[in-house]
């Protein structure tokens, strides 16, 4: 009778315990898991003692902010340097957010940013700048100086897993096609009726960046703090015609008209590079600076950028062919050794505001011999004092390969 007594006892027990340690395993899968970013300033004026104590300081803080945070060191000492990055980066730990805190200036008067995303729920938990002055010891480090940055982990993540009960849809009306990046961690597109929803979290700050080829880029940010909100986007048509102004190799001048088929994404260009007025700079004071030839390139070329239409520096690539063609006075037509050619340009353009953009291309020259005898006749063409180190002679053609072009594009 006694083992009967103890046995539903001994199963109680044990049932207590998966219980306990269900539950356990269950909070444990519930704790956050965020990496911090910590870097100092190019020019501030800290010591290396310093820097490990604001370093160590921010670490204790942070791991005592909420109980549902694990905290992770970033090992890398270059630190991740876009939100994409660190991203990317933190995904790759094995974390759930990322917090980047750079400090500059001294311990007199230390400047903070601290920005901080959660990935789960696709929204930018916090972004500070803060002013301190005077750090007088360690104490203050561990008790004053990260305060606001603690506050801030602490208040949002201790709610942050319920989220789900605190969610909202947020519209955007744009064109159709467009992709919206930023809400959430999956790209919208708008439909057909020109809209695109998504489940965001109560109350957070979004930032958005819209794009749709043909259009301007549009970047901004949302508030939600209801359960339903709509965003109008304002997207902007891309120019049609650019105008092109170059020197080829700083000898003579060129001119291009480009026409968009899609603005600002896909091109058509025509032009010519004419050869009747140019100038050379050379060490000898004998020597002529202006020169003319009686020869003039057509080209027609297709190319497309390859990147968006709203950042400084633009790469972009095109190939295209070109026709030679003589006006002297006893004969104008086709240049009869090399009548045409092919020309590859990969090509670079600048400039902090849209419409006039320095630009320099890469633009080696395939002139079409079409067989050996040409070609050395072409080679024999070439005045004499220029190099032919740039010149690749092969059985039915010559490429000048290092041939370049610096000009300015003006967008009509």
């Amino acid at each position: 009778m006694r083992y009967f007594r103890i046995g539903p006892c001994i199963l109680l027990l044990f049932l207590i315990a998966v219980f306990g340690f269900a539950q356990k395993s269950i909070e444990v899968e519930e704790i956050r898991r965020l990496v911090l970013y910590f870097e100092i300033d190019t020019g501030a004026e800290f010591t290396a003692q310093q820097r490990t104590l604001l370093y160590e300081s921010l670490m204790a803080g942070l791991s005592d902010s909420s109980e549902r945070v694990a905290l992770l060191e970033y090992g890398d000492p270059n630190t991740p340097t876009g939100d994409q990055e660190r991203t990317a980066a933190a995904e790759t730990t094995g974390a759930d957010s990322w917090l980047h805190v750079q400090v500059g200036g001294n311990f007199e008067t230390a400047s903070v940013q601290a920005r901080c995303l959660d990935l789960l729920n696709g929204i930018t938990v916090f972004d500070l700048e803060i002013e301190k002055e005077l750090i007088r010891g360690t104490r203050e480090l561990g008790l004053l100086f990260w305060n606001e940055v603690q506050q801030e982990v602490g208040r949002y993540f201790e709610g942050a897993l319920n989220m789900e009960d605190r969610l909202g849809d947020l519209t955007f009306q744009a064109l159709p096609g467009t992709q919206i990046k930023g809400v959430g961690r999956r790209r919208l597109r708008a439909t057909e009726s020109g809209t695109a929803t998504a489940e965001v979290a109560l109350p957070s700050t979004i930032p958005f960046r819209a794009t749709k080829p043909g259009y301007w880029p549009v970047e901004g940010q949302v508030y939600m703090d209801q359960p339903e909100k709509t965003v109008v986007l304002q997207q902007a048509a891309g120019e049609r015609i650019a105008l092109d102004f170059y020197l080829n190799n700083f000898n003579f001048p060129g001119f291009d008209f480009t026409y968009f088929l899609v603005p600002e994404a896909v091109f058509a260009k025509t032009g010519f590079l004419t050869y009747l007025l140019g100038f050379v700079l050379r060490g000898d004071e004998e020597s002529d600076v202006f020169l003319s030839f009686s020869l003039n390139h057509y080209n027609l070329s297709l190319g497309m950028y390859l990147n968006a239409p709203d950042r400084y520096f633009r790469p972009y690539i095109s190939a295209g062919a070109f026709w030679r063609i003589i006006t002297a006075r006893g004969y104008w037509g086709f240049e009869p050794i090399a009548p045409f050619g092919l020309q590859p340009i990969l090509g670079f353009e600048y400039s902090r505001q849209p419409r006039y953009k320095m630009f320099f291309e890469i633009a080696p020259m395939l002139y079409w011999t079409g067989n050996i005898d040409n070609t050395f006749r072409f080679l024999l063409s070439i005045p004499s004092d220029d190099e032919f180190s740039g010149y690749l002679p092969l059985k039915w053609c010559v490429i000048n390969i290092p041939n370049f072009k610096l000009g300015l594009r003006v967008r009509l």
